[in-house]
């Protein structure tokens, strides 16, 4: 289904790059985060909000490409004006949808899978929680000790979600442990994400970038500064191992403010950080990337006309 997001908005953004150079500090930028590209929804109720119709992928992307140059993060210099695109996680329609219509449109992007994701081994409780709401919203209210859900699945999932976000994973599996789905349906969770030889096959893509999105899915300024190296070395580590490629990108989950955790990122040995930071990005070598999340596209609205309103003061 189409989105209901206009991109009158967006076309707003090619002013930004008729402007005369010496307007800005360098070259300038902005950078597309996504997550799923599908036509499917993950739960019926709607939650959670990650996925991308690909027509609106496709869109959005054409878009982009008409006011600046699709470049790689892996690149080490930017043009005057350019756009970059990532998607986070992991998920398998990322080879199987999204690659496609990126081979066709001639852009490259930054793949960040979390490792526990790839290895089956960390349960993405987001998407746990919303189908276990969809399945039995009582069961849920039962397991967690928690008021009636009231038929509003979508508030329930909003604020235990918002209550797990910042928690450690062993918070989360307790979590999906108590929320009454079976072993297997927990497990068809992972039938989203990439596999081991899909995530190799993407990294052999010369349009395509391998990052690391960490090991669980875990906000970095949330846990000790160790801990934060060790998801970020662990995760640079895993997927180099596996795919034979550098991997020299970390897309912080959460959008975490990355002044918290640069030592963490330096030491393990990235040469750039993402974050959801809505921004444009001056400079020709940023080692901070700043991006829009256009899950859905209609959360896009405000960010927009916030990163316009202030490129053009």
């Amino acid at each position: 289904m189409a989105s209901p997001f206009s991109l009158e908005r967006f076309r707003g953004l090619k002013g930004l790059f008729r402007k005369p150079k010496h307007a800005f500090d360098g070259p300038r930028g902005f950078c597309l985060g996504f997550h799923s590209i599908s036509d499917t929804p993950i739960s019926s109720i709607g939650r959670p909000g990650v996925v991308t119709s690909p027509a609106d992928f496709r869109s959005l992307i054409e878009e982009a490409a008409r006011m600046a140059e699709p470049v790689s993060l892996a690149e080490s210099r930017f043009p005057d004006a350019w756009f970059a695109v990532t998607f986070d996680d992991g998920f398998a329609d990322n080879l199987t949808e999204a690659l496609p219509i990126l081979e066709e449109l001639g852009i490259p992007a930054t793949v960040s899978p979390t490792v526990g994701f790839i290895e089956r081994e960390v349960i993405p409780y987001e998407v746990v929680l919303a189908r276990a709401l969809n399945a039995d919203p009582a069961g849920v209210s039962r397991s967690l000790s928690a008021n009636a859900i009231n038929g509003d699945k979508i508030a329930a999932y909003e604020a235990i979600r918002k209550e797990y976000k910042f928690r450690s994973w062993k918070d989360r599996a307790e979590l999906v442990a108590n929320l009454g789905l079976d072993d297997r349906a927990r497990q068809s969770v992972f039938d989203l994400y990439l596999t081991k030889a899909q995530l190799k096959e993407l990294s052999q893509h010369p349009r395509i970038t391998i990052g690391s999105h960490g090991m669980s899915h875990i906000c970095m300024s949330c846990v000790p500064a160790e801990v934060a190296r060790v998801e970020m070395e662990h995760s640079k580590q895993y997927i180099e191992d596996l795919t034979r490629v550098p991997c020299e990108i970390f897309v912080l989950p959460y959008g975490d403010p990355v002044n918290s955790r640069n030592s963490c990122v330096k030491r393990a040995g990235y040469r750039r950080v993402v974050t959801t930071k809505p921004a444009l990005n001056l400079g020709s070598t940023p080692s901070t990337i700043d991006r829009f999340l256009c899950d859905g596209l209609s959360v896009l609205g405000c960010d927009w006309n916030t990163m316009v309103d202030t490129a053009r003061r």
